[in-house]
């Protein structure tokens, strides 16, 4: 007989014993689920090893990328982005706006409990959007155009926009639509207790943060067979040579890797799954030179663009995979504009003339915090200091480094992100109150641009897209370096699709290999 442990969720105690014996009835998947194949679901555990650790629970520090895998198992969203980017009903069985698009109205499902008890409903969709709304974490500016919510009734909602937001039924599949209890709101647990109505609970007893979160599956969940595992563990390993040793062992059955252990993945009998959506460069924050007077100058930044040697950095750290670049637009996205894969080239002449025009013919140095795994540092700092300028790298906890970097305390950072959807891109690394702006940089043409692309459809807005991305580009706000290929390890037991929009799969991607 099964040893029965108990779960704790807010005073809630489930026995597992009794959780893992339901899960024998779920198995397969939904339409546009992960596409992978269904497997049997009684007692089947999937373990993640995680490049980075989660932050927090609490709905309103939530973070996309890949913190998903963390937050995906417990929290429902209200609507479900599928592997190529459609979206699918979910919590919200329908949703339509207005003739102008700034009122949405939202259906809602009527058989859903959260895991206190309590019930999901429209009262709950407003507290969960405001309860965002009020937070500090990186992913307010996804209702940040929301201006009020209204409950029309029971379980249907509606939601008025300041102005058209385009991408706001895509994030309501993301951390807009993940909805907790709000009876859980500003309690002291709720950063480390999630309590929502997703497919799994968290097994506190058995997590150890830092080391291993795992889950187990939710009795009660209405759409149990888009799940067919019985449990989820999700360990986090920032060393990627431990992430490789535990999937090669059979310690984990998916991890995330890059392309400097492609080889031995293959040779180890691996599934590489890949998507090409994450770009890494210089993100030069400080664009009005408050904090470092140098990249007040546009012709500072363009030079720091024309020393970093990008066709170098892919053929020798990722041996010819993913692609250089310097916009932060994908090839597919409406905004991506192809002459700019080739905006600034490799040219270290003209970055020392162009740092004299500047008055900077002796260079001058910049401060940058340190990340773990960051295999552009060596190249970045001899390839600045080629034309004068000079890296101080600090050290930087690595769970301390996204609030610092948002805070405001650096300059300018090697960093990168994902590019999907061409707003939300906009919207977060863009937009003056965008949270990867955090000095606020705009201008009137910049406003226009983005004015336009609300207003717009059609190709009328894709030219407005590119618009916005001619003057980032043009005003070197980044210095991208390339597009990498995210590659994710499965083993012969599993079966995954990756994801647009992220570096990693989504939780429902996932399924068995019969």
């Amino acid at each position: 007989m099964r040893t029965q442990k108990k779960i704790w969720l807010t005073g809630i105690a489930l026995a597992t014993g009794a959780v893992l014996a339901l899960s024998g009835c779920a198995a397969g998947g939904t339409e546009g689920g992960g596409g992978a194949e269904p497997g049997p679901a009684a007692d089947q555990t999937l373990t993640i090893a995680a490049l980075q650790d989660l932050a927090s629970f609490d709905t309103g520090a939530l973070d996309t990328g890949r913190q998903v895998q963390y937050w995906q198992p417990v929290y429902d969203t209200l609507l479900t982005v599928a592997p190529d980017g459609t979206l699918e009903a979910n919590l919200a069985t329908e949703w339509s706006y207005n003739d102008d698009n700034t009122v949405l109205t939202l259906t809602l499902r009527d058989d859903v409990t959260f895991s206190d008890g309590e019930p999901f409903n429209a009262e709950a969709v407003k507290a969960n959007i405001e309860h965002l709304q009020a937070g500090t974490g990186v992913s307010v500016y996804m209702v940040g155009l929301v201006d009020s919510v209204e409950v029309v009734d029971e379980f249907t909602v509606s939601i008025t926009m300041k102005a058209p937001d385009p991408a706001f039924t895509y994030y309501l599949g993301l951390v807009a639509g993940a909805m907790a209890s709000p009876a859980a709101f500003g309690t002291d647990s709720f950063a480390t207790v999630p309590v929502g109505s997703g497919p799994y609970l968290l097994d506190t007893d058995a997590t150890i943060r830092g080391s291993e979160y795992r889950y187990v599956r939710n009795p009660d969940y209405w759409n149990a067979e888009a799940y067919p595992y019985s449990s989820i563990v999700v360990k986090p390993m920032d060393d990627l040579t431990a992430r490789l040793n535990a999937i090669k062992s059979g310690q984990v059955n998916a991890a995330e890797v890059d392309a400097s252990v492609q080889d031995e993945a293959d040779a180890s009998g691996l599934t590489s799954n890949t998507i090409q959506l994450a770009w890494n460069g210089l993100i030069i924050f400080d664009r009005a030179g408050v904090l470092n007077p140098a990249l007040g100058d546009v012709k500072v930044r363009q030079a720091l663009n024309h020393a970093v040697d990008s066709e170098a950095i892919v053929e020798n750290i990722y041996g010819g995979t993913g692609y250089a670049s310097q916009q932060i637009f994908n090839k597919k996205s409406p905004a991506h504009i192809d002459e700019f894969e080739d905006a600034y080239p490799f040219d270290p002449a003209k970055a020392k003339a162009l740092l004299a025009e500047a008055g900077y013919a002796d260079g001058f140095e910049i401060t940058m915090p340190e990340l773990p795994g960051d295999l552009t540092q060596p190249f970045v700092t001899q390839q600045l200091a080629d034309i004068g300028v000079t890296v101080n790298w600090e050290k930087v906890a690595p769970e301390e480094v996204v609030g610092k970097v948002l805070g405001g305390e650096y300059a300018i950072a090697s960093f990168g992100s994902t590019s999907g959807h061409p707003w939300r891109d906009i919207s977060k690394m863009i937009a003056a109150k965008g949270a990867w702006n955090p000095f606020g940089a705009t201008s009137p043409e910049l406003e226009a641009a983005l004015a336009t692309v609300q207003a717009t459809t059609g190709a009328e807005q894709d030219a407005a897209y590119q618009a916005v991305n001619k003057y980032v580009t043009d005003n070197a706000w980044f210095a991208v370096n390339y597009f990498a290929d995210n590659i994710v390890l499965t083993d012969a037991a599993t079966s995954t699709q990756m994801q647009f929009g992220s570096s990693v799969p989504y939780i429902r991607n996932y399924a068995p290999v019969q």
